[in-house]
């Protein structure tokens, strides 16, 4: 099951998926993201993935159709969780959109990161 929301409006969206997560439901989620960054204020977006409770992530030709990944607003992507080889799976994906994910073991360290990172009040 994947969630969407703001964790810092129009600034940091924050997703949490909870056990395996199908091909179709990563699919079915990429059109709201995309609606999400389309309609933020602000020129740059990052997003916080909460993977600590994923258990199987899609096939990796299913990943690289995701839209939302080669958004122009897309900034930094932070994954909460660092288990391989759902890591692994991860950077390559984030190789093959070219985007810099970095992997934080707990929520305090995502909110560490972002506000070393970038100009945002984190909450």
């Amino acid at each position: 099951m994947i969630n969407i929301d703001w964790y810092v409006p129009n600034t940091v969206l924050y997703i949490t998926v909870d056990g395996s997560l199908t091909d179709e439901e990563l699919l079915k989620g990429d059109p709201a993201l995309i609606r999400l960054l389309d309609r933020a204020e602000t020129d740059t977006v990052h997003l916080l993935l909460d993977f600590s409770k994923l258990e199987h992530l899609p096939s990796i030709t299913t990943q690289v159709r995701l839209r939302w990944a080669k958004h122009d607003k897309l900034g930094k992507i932070i994954v909460i969780g660092s288990r391989e080889p759902l890591t692994f799976t991860a950077s390559l994906v984030g190789q093959l959109f070219r985007k810099d994910i970095q992997f934080v073991g707990s929520h305090y360290e995502a909110q560490q990161h972002l506000s070393d990172t970038a100009p945002i009040a984190v909450v």
